[in-house]
């Protein structure tokens, strides 16, 4: 991707210079983010729109990282690369653990396998799920009492 529409966060080494924001819109996260590897630090974080080009490690990595972020409300997801950064494991089980998710969006191809699959209790607070241009998602397995709030 061009730099000409790349940002950079530059992480400061000294204090928690983003612990208190709360809302994060039009993150780009690929090899060279450096919030890959601090999205934990993010505690307080309510809002992210995010979009990715990376590898399946660095895939697990970011998903490692996002069940961190336990006041998440809003979660929106979008595969830059359609042909290489795309989900390539179902991220339902680890996504559902975030208990305050009101929102979760998938857009573009950012998930690429036939099924996927929502838990037994799965996401209790979510209120809106969104997918757009999936094409190869063929079957979403809601087990019992999972989505109890959807809308």
């Amino acid at each position: 991707m061009n730099d000409i529409y790349r940002s950079k966060i530059v992480h400061l080494r000294k204090g928690n210079s983003l612990q208190n924001l709360q809302t994060l819109q039009g993150a780009f996260m690929d090899k060279d983010s450096p919030l890959i590897d601090s999205m934990y630090k993010l505690i307080n974080l309510t809002k992210l729109k995010m979009s990715f080009l990376l590898n399946l490690l660095q895939q697990e990595v970011l998903v490692e990282g996002l069940v961190k972020l336990t006041l998440l409300e809003s979660l929106k997801i979008k595969s830059i690369d359609e042909m290489a950064s795309r989900l390539l494991d179902d991220p339902m089980p680890e996504l559902e653990k975030l208990h305050n998710l009101k929102l979760l969006s998938f857009y573009s191809s950012s998930y690429v396998k036939r099924s996927m699959v929502c838990s037994k209790l799965g996401f209790p607070q979510l209120l809106i799920l969104k997918f757009w241009m999936l094409p190869e998602l063929d079957e979403w397995n809601v087990e019992e009492q999972a989505l109890q709030n959807l809308q």
